[in-house]
């Protein structure tokens, strides 16, 4: 039977991004702001007030910055795909433009 923990893989990442979680579904609050209690330790929704569990806060920036970083490089890369095709048909322009040489 398979383990029901939480296991989170933290290694430095290579090119694309690595995230792996086992994630059980749970009720929380989804609002953006926080307050953080430090002589409690406890961390609350700044609009409910709801007590938000501080791991799964953590966790949900990792993911959220796994998101964005996953975004970034597909940009990345298809921003550089675009530069490419454009060099390409520059190139191509130029040739066309360029009067041959004659031996």
């Amino acid at each position: 039977m398979e383990d029901k923990k939480k296991i989170i893989d933290f290694k430095p990442r290579e090119e694309t991004p690595q995230f792996s979680a086992k994630v059980q579904k749970e009720s929380r609050c989804t609002h953006l702001g926080i307050e953080a209690d430090e002589t409690s330790r406890k961390v609350f929704c700044r609009e409910c007030g709801k007590e938000i569990d501080p791991f799964s806060w953590i966790l949900a920036l990792a993911k959220e910055e796994v998101r964005a970083e996953s975004r970034w490089y597909y940009l990345t890369m298809q921003a550089k795909k675009i530069e490419d095709r454009y060099a390409q048909n520059r190139r191509k322009r130029v040739e066309k433009l360029t009067p041959k040489k004659k031996d």
